[in-house]
C-alpha cells in the first residue's frame, strides 16, 4: 500500500492575515460566453446547488455567470432565450472531464523534477511545527533545560510522526529506526531546542539540513527553496487540503463502501473543511487588497476546485467505487505532492492554463469581512440603469439583506431580483421615486444577486436593456448585514 505523508490539522496553518476575506472588485468577469453547470443526482441539494425537482441538483451560477440559461450560466446583462444556448450535454461532459483533468498531469511532471525542492519544503515546515512546540513547552516550563526539553520534544507527534516522516523521505532511507534516520532527527530537534526560531532563516535552516546528512537538496534548489520560504505556504497548505479531503473520502468509502459518487460530493462539500478551512488558507495565499491580489486568490480557488474534482473521480471507475486500497494508489499518483513547490503566481499561471468555464459550486469563497460593497463583494454595474449603485457589507448585523431602490429615471420600471441565477422576486419603482427590498440573509447567502432592470421602451414594450447589477451574498456567523443603494437611471 501506498504510504500517504501525515497531515496536520488544517487550523495550524492558517495564519493571523491582515489581508481581508474580499471577493474584490475585479473578480467576477466572464472569460467565455458561458459556463457549464455542474450536476449531482443526490436526494438533497448540497449547498451552492438548486433542485430541479427530478432528482438533479444544479450548480447555482456564480458572480461572473450570473443568467441561469438552463445547464449554463451566462455573463452579467446577457438574455437567455431558447436559441441561446451554445454548447449541448455531451460537449458539456466532455468540458468537465477536460477541466478535472488539465492540471493533474502538469503536477506529476512537477513531481518529477521537483524531488529535492519538495523534500526541503517538507522538511522545513515540519521543522517550523516542532518549532511552535518548542515555545510552548517553552512557556509552560521556563525553567526547563535545553537537554530536558529535547526529550520532551522527541516523545511529541510532530516529531515522531511529522519530522521523521520527512527525514526518511528526503534521505530515501525504509524506516525511521535506521541510526542514520534517527541520529538525523535527534540533531535536527537539538537544534531546534537550542536556537529556537532562528532556526527558521532560510540559511540557517539550508546549513542545518546540510549538516544532518539531506543530500537530497541540490544547489539548484537552494535558490528556489528561499523564494518559497519567502513567498510563504500556500503550495503546501493546498497540498495538505487535498490530503484532509482525502482522508475524508477514506473515512466516508470505509463506513459506506458503495457511496455513490454525487453523494460522496455532496457530503463533502457540507463540511466546514470546504466552508471554513478552504476559504481561509486560500485567502492567505495573496496578500493584499489590489485587483492582482483578488484575482490570483479567486484563480487559486478555481484550481483547487478542479484539483478536488479529480480527487473525488479517483474513488470511481466507470462510476463504480473502487477499493480504498486502489483509490490510495490513484491519488498518491496524482502529483499532488508538487503543489508545495509552486509559489502563489505559479499556483494561479497553473489556473489560468487548464481550469475550464465550470460553474460552482461558490461554497469555497467563505465568510466574508467587513467592507464597502464593491470590494468586499464584488459589485458591480454594468450599463447605465444602476451604475453609480453602492453598499456596506458587516460581517456582524441583524441577518438581512436591504436593497433602498433610488430612482431619477423618468419612467416607471420593473427590477427583476435572481438569486443563484433564479428569479425571487421584483420590485416596481415609480419615476423619481423610492421603494425597499429585504430578505433574510439565510434565504440569500452564499449566492449571487443579481438585480435586472426592465423598462418600456420607444413602443411601449418592456425591455431589459440598459444595465444590470451583480453582487456576491455571503454567509455569517455573526448575523451579518447587507445594504444597497440602487441607483435607477435614465438609459
Amino acid at each position: 500500500m501506498v504510504k500517504l505523508f501525515a497531515t496536520v490539522a488544517l487550523a495550524s496553518l492558517a495564519t493571523a492575515s491582515a489581508t481581508p476575506n474580499w471577493v474584490g472588485p475585479k473578480v467576477g468577469r466572464p472569460v467565455d460566453s458561458a459556463c457549464y453547470r455542474k450536476t449531482l443526482r443526490v436526494k438533497t441539494c448540497p449547498p451552492g446547488y438548486n433542485s430541479d425537482k427530478a432528482g438533479g441538483c444544479w450548480a447555482q451560477c456564480p458572480i461572473e455567470y450570473p443568467v441561469e440559461c438552463g445547464m449554463e450560466c451566462l455573463p452579467q446583462s446577457k438574455d437567455c432565450a431558447s436559441g441561446a444556448l451554445t454548447k449541448v450535454n455531451a460537449v458539456a461532459t466532455a468540458a468537465f472531464k477536460t477541466a478535472t483533468g488539465g492540471i493533474a498531469p502538469k503536477l506529476v511532471g512537477f513531481d518529477q523534477v521537483q524531488a529535492g525542492v519538495k523534500c526541503g519544503l517538507g522538511l522545513y515546515h515540519a521543522v517550523e511545527e516542532v518549532s511552535v512546540v518548542t515555545q510552548e513547552l517553552r512557556a509552560q516550563n521556563p525553567s526547563m533545560t535545553t537537554p530536558q526539553l529535547v526529550v520532551e520534544l522527541l516523545k511529541t507527534e510532530e516529531v515522531l510522526s511529522g519530522l521523521t516522516s520527512q527525514v526518511v523521505s528526503c534521505t530515501g532511507l525504509p524506516s525511521a529506526v535506521n541510526d542514520v534516520a534517527r541520529s538525523a532527527v535527534k540533531r535536527l530537534v537539538e537544534a531546534i531546542a537550542s536556537k529556537g526560531a532562528a532556526v527558521l532563516a532560510p540559511d540557517v535552516f539550508l546549513a542545518l539540513a546540510n549538516e544532518v546528512g539531506i543530500t537530497k537538496i541540490s544547489e539548484a534548489d537552494v535558490s528556489k527553496l528561499k523564494t518559497l520560504f519567502v513567498d510563504g505556504k500556500c503550495g503546501y497548505n493546498l497540498q495538505s487540503i487535498l490530503r484532509h479531503v482525502i482522508d475524508a473520502v477514506i473515512q466516508i468509502k470505509k463506513k459506506t463502501p458503495d457511496v455513490a459518487q454525487d453523494e460522496l460530493r455532496a457530503q463533502l462539500e457540507q463540511t466546514d473543511l470546504f466552508k471554513k478551512d478552504i476559504p481561509k488558507l486560500t485567502n492567505d495565499c495573496a496578500s493584499g487588497a489590489d485587483a492582482g491580489a483578488f484575482e490570483k486568490r479567486d484563480s487559486i480557488r478555481k484550481m483547487l476546485q478542479s484539483l478536488i474534482d479529480k480527487v473525488i473521480d479517483g474513488a470511481y471507475q466507470n462510476g463504480n467505487p473502487v477499493p480504498v486500497e486502489t483509490y490510495i494508489v490513484v491519488v498518491a499518483n496524482l502529483g499532488l505532492d508538487a503543489l508545495s513547490s509552486i509559489d502563489p503566481t505559479g499556483l494561479a499561471n497553473l489556473a489560468k492554463e487548464f481550469v475550464q468555464p465550470i460553474c460552482g459550486p461558490t461554497s469555497m469563497v467563505g465568510e466574508i469581512d467587513n467592507g464597502s460593497a464593491d470590494v468586499a463583494l464584488g459589485l458591480h454595474a454594468e450599463g447605465k440603469a444602476l451604475s453609480n449603485s453602492n453598499g456596506t457589507w458587516t460581517l456582524a448585523g441583524d441577518g438581512q439583506v436591504k436593497i433602498f431602490f433610488e430612482s431619477t429615471d423618468s419612467k416607471d420600471v420593473t427590477v427583476n431580483v435572481l438569486s443563484g441565477g433564479q428569479k425571487i422576486g421584483s420590485v416596481e419603482v415609480k419615476k423619481g421615486g423610492n421603494a425597499e427590498w429585504s430578505k433574510p440573509l439565510s434565504v440569500l447567502q452564499d449566492k449571487t444577486l443579481y438585480l435586472d432592470r426592465w423598462r418600456r421602451g420607444l413602443v411601449g414594450i418592456p425591455g431589459t436593456g440598459g444595465g444590470s447589477l451583480v453582487t456576491w451574498i455571503p454567509h455569517s456567523s455573526e448575523g451579518g448585514h447587507l445594504e444597497l443603494h440602487a441607483k435607477l437611471n435614465i438609459s
